[in-house]
């Protein structure tokens, strides 16, 4: 036992905060949008939609949790940054219903937004351009805008495409577990890219 009556080895604990509940809520909600459109539309062609406008969400989120999970996110420059993403959330979340319609542009606009704030959050991180939040900004965003500015159609195959960039094991693999008190990112350029 040390001093604080933790074991020794063991890391204190972490408490949630107000403005990652907040954000939380917000992604609740962009998932509600995602399954109102497997009830308006529940045959392959809308199942794959569905996944497709669900991935870009879907990494928001878990760049948002592996962030605050290895980081003390309990600064105003964190908690703004949280805030931040989250309201790119809501964005893309308001932008789901019409996803396929006129508001493509605004999905993506939000995901690529939410990867900028991510990326500015952790850029002190040593090589992290070249992990997961580097290939959102550089990658996945601006496929994500141009797929919204397509017809239905290539707007899919676009948007598949994004989702297919978005994805960690795509560009990296991982070396090591990550660290709750460790910055350091636990991903490497692949050995095809070296």
């Amino acid at each position: 036992m040390g001093n604080t009556g933790e074991a020794v080895g063991e890391l204190p604990e972490k408490r949630v905060t107000w403005a990652e509940l907040y954000f939380d809520l917000i992604f609740v909600f962009a998932i509600t949008q995602v399954s109102g459109l497997l009830h308006h539309r529940h045959d392959p062609v809308g199942i794959v939609q569905a996944l497709v406008v669900f991935v870009p969400v879907y990494w928001c989120w878990v760049g948002t949790t592996v962030q605050a999970n290895i980081r003390d996110v309990d600064t105003a420059r964190d908690r703004l940054g949280i805030l931040a993403v989250g309201f790119t959330g809501l964005v893309m979340a308001l932008a789901v219903p019409g996803a396929y319609g006129n508001r493509g542009v605004l999905l993506g606009a939000g995901y690529w937004a939410a990867r900028v704030v991510l990326l500015f959050l952790l850029v002190r991180v040593p090589g992290v351009w070249r992990g997961p939040y580097g290939v959102g900004v550089l990658v996945s965003g601006p496929l994500l805008v141009a797929g919204g500015l397509l017809p239905e159609g290539p707007r899919v195959c676009l948007w598949a495409l994004a989702a297919r960039s978005a994805r960690p094991s795509t560009w990296s693999r991982r070396t090591t577990a990550p660290s709750p008190t460790s910055a350091t990112p636990s991903w490497t350029w692949p050995a095809w890219s070296r």
